[in-house]
């Protein structure tokens, strides 16, 4: 979102992205769904943010400024590898793969752990030196005091993937189904 608002133009976005325009538009679309609005105005142009696509804009620039400071703040220790630990999520080999662009000079070890709690046990430990955790809307997950912690996001989008052959693989969204 923020290079396609920096950018004006969704092919000017996904050139610098490195990605393909019609990928970029489809992501777009699926955030728009996912917020159940329009985060752009487009024309021939180009696009500019509705009023909700520059409070999400405002808010994802602030998420991004926070990443780059915890990078920063992890690459001054010059020790050893940063131990980095997260939840397993469908994006994480992405968020792993942009760290080690963004700070090619960082060494980073990656723990994938299904459980939050254990990955913060593992901070109080200092086994780990940062970790990226999920913890649902009903739930807390106890943190030591030796551990600091910024949400970053306050809700995640959950994918799910289905076989092509699967009769829910033709529908446009999954009926709403309860964990159990």
């Amino acid at each position: 979102m923020c290079a396609i608002a920096a950018a004006g133009s969704l092919s000017q976005a996904a050139s610098r992205l490195g990605i393909s325009q019609p990928s970029l538009t489809g992501l777009l679309q699926r955030m728009e769904r996912l917020v159940n609005g329009q985060l752009f105005e487009r024309s021939r142009t180009g696009v500019t943010p509705t009023g909700l696509g520059a409070q999400l804009v405002r808010r994802a620039q602030l998420l991004l400024a926070e990443l780059e400071t915890i990078g920063a703040d992890l690459a001054r220790d010059d020790t050893g590898p940063i131990r980095f630990g997260s939840v397993h999520m469908e994006r994480v080999a992405t968020l792993f793969q942009r760290l080690d662009h963004a700070f090619p000079d960082v060494r980073v070890s990656l723990t994938v752990e299904p459980s939050s709690t254990v990955l913060a046990h593992q901070l109080g430990r200092s086994s780990l030196d940062a970790a990226v955790l999920a913890v649902a809307e009903d739930r807390h997950i106890p943190l030591e005091r030796n551990v600091a912690q910024r949400i970053l996001l306050p809700w995640v989008p959950v994918y799910m993937a289905l076989s092509a052959s699967h009769p829910l693989a033709a529908a446009r969204r999954a009926p709403n189904a309860v964990a159990r």
